[in-house]
């Protein structure tokens, strides 16, 4: 990590995470409908900076605050000039029912809330994937202004970047940012992307669970959320799980959005929120179908499905056609059991590390493992159990979205270099969700 951040460097966090994660996505989309004003702006201004980055790589300009700025300012200008502002306002609430929320959980809260970003202040970049992964592809596109290096494919690119990867970078486009505005590669500065994760979460898991059972299951919920030391862990890793459970949040308040107020517009936001998801890890490619399926299955025509499904491809393909034309294989490294093109190094990297896993006894010692993370998820697991008898049809599209990812993280298992327990942050995504589940609890106290 390089020097600390001086006092103008951190005066410029804020600016920084207002012009790059808000203001360009609610200016951008302000003439569009939206079910929540505030929360597509968000995920309109990470879609924005995703694309800004992409076009520069495209045509061979550099990437640098300049040309970056200068798009979301574009974008920002002609949604500002398209059109007078729709419903609803900026400042409909997010969190309805907020106000019956008792205090003493709101102290409880905000002390999980210190608690994270002091942890991030301590011990910034804990996730050590972030000296040769996410946090360091952020430093290089700043300190080479282009992408053409990654994913790496030529000794040329793996002289700069050592890791065979091809994961969409929104993630470290978000600490590209963050780095480029303040002038500085310290990553004390990414305390400010972790604590913007942290309210994301805890306000869209609040407005999913007051939906699915009133203001009492937020209550719940956001005392669940307090008592998940893996979900604070795996969010202050800085890695990639704290926006990754941001946009499966997204995806399912707005599967349930549209549910309520079934519109076109509805519907493309979902795929938006979808795509943004896939853009998160390459595995997330999974809810793009899962979301227009749940859509169909909550009783949507078949147009409104057929446009979340376009709107979340036009999103994520792009980056994704951009990995085979440079590699042969979208999902590079990955070769679907020797169906696609790879890096033989890095297979066998990875058959090494699942053959000393069954050496070791690692996956043999699954059942053991098992309480240590129930703890670790924490109240959210027992409760959540019940939510879908408390519930069903309400709850079935958080459900599924929960049993995807718990699929997807033990298929990932034995292909993860850092082996079981470090492979379990990927639950942190579903956590929340888990705690939305658990909502039906406050219900029956208020009872």
């Amino acid at each position: 990590m390089t020097a600390p951040p001086t006092l103008l460097e951190w005066m410029l966090l804020g600016p920084a995470l207002a012009t790059g994660f808000f203001l360009p996505g609610y200016a951008a989309t302000r003439s569009l409908a939206s079910p929540c004003r505030l929360l597509t702006s968000v995920l309109a201004s990470y879609l924005l900076l995703q694309a800004g980055v992409f076009l520069c790589a495209l045509f061979g300009l550099p990437i640098n605050l300049l040309t970056i700025g200068s798009w979301l300012a574009l974008a920002a200008l002609l949604g500002l000039f398209a059109g007078k502002p729709a419903a609803p306002s900026l400042f409909e609430p997010v969190f309805p029912g907020a106000r019956s929320v008792p205090r003493m959980v709101w102290v409880i809260t905000g002390l999980l809330f210190i608690s994270c970003l002091v942890r991030s202040l301590l011990d910034p970049l804990s996730g050590w994937d972030n000296y040769f992964r996410w946090n360091h592809l952020a430093v290089l596109m700043r300190a080479t202004a282009t992408l053409d290096f990654y994913p790496p494919f030529s000794a040329s690119d793996f002289f700069l970047y050592q890791w065979c990867d091809g994961i969409p970078p929104l993630v470290s486009i978000s600490n590209f940012w963050i780095y480029s505005f303040c002038a500085s590669d310290s990553g004390l500065l990414i305390s400010g992307r972790i604590g913007l994760e942290l309210l994301l979460i805890a306000l869209i898991s609040s407005r999913i669970s007051v939906r699915l059972w009133g203001p009492s299951g937020a209550t719940v919920t956001l005392l669940a959320l307090a008592c998940s030391p893996l979900l604070l862990h795996s969010v202050t890793m800085a890695q990639e799980t704290g926006l990754g459970a941001v946009t499966l949040l997204l995806v399912c308040m707005l599967i349930l959005e549209h549910r309520d107020n079934p519109t076109l517009a509805n519907a493309a936001w979902l795929g938006a929120a979808a795509g943004a998801c896939a853009l998160v890890r390459d595995y997330n490619l999974l809810f793009i179908p899962v979301a227009a399926g749940l859509v169909k299955i909550q009783g949507a025509t078949w147009r409104h499905a057929l446009a979340t499904l376009a709107t979340a491809l036009l999103i994520a393909c792009p980056w994704y056609v951009r990995n085979a034309w440079k590699t042969g294989n979208p999902l590079y490294p990955h070769d679907l059991g020797g169906l696609l093109p790879t890096n033989h190094f890095f297979r066998e990297i990875i058959n090494a590390c699942r053959l000393e896993a069954e050496l070791s006894g690692e996956f043999a010692n699954i059942p053991h493992w098992l309480p240590i993370v129930l703890l670790g998820i924490g109240l959210p697991a027992l409760l959540a159990l019940a939510s879908p008898l408390k519930n069903r049809s309400r709850s079935l599209p958080v459900s599924a979205v929960f049993l995807c990812v718990l699929t997807l993280w033990l298929v990932s298992v034995p292909i993860t270099a850092g082996k079981l327990l470090y492979s379990t942050r990927v639950l942190g995504m579903v956590i929340p969700l888990l705690c939305v589940l658990a909502g039906w609890a406050g219900v029956t106290l208020a009872n």
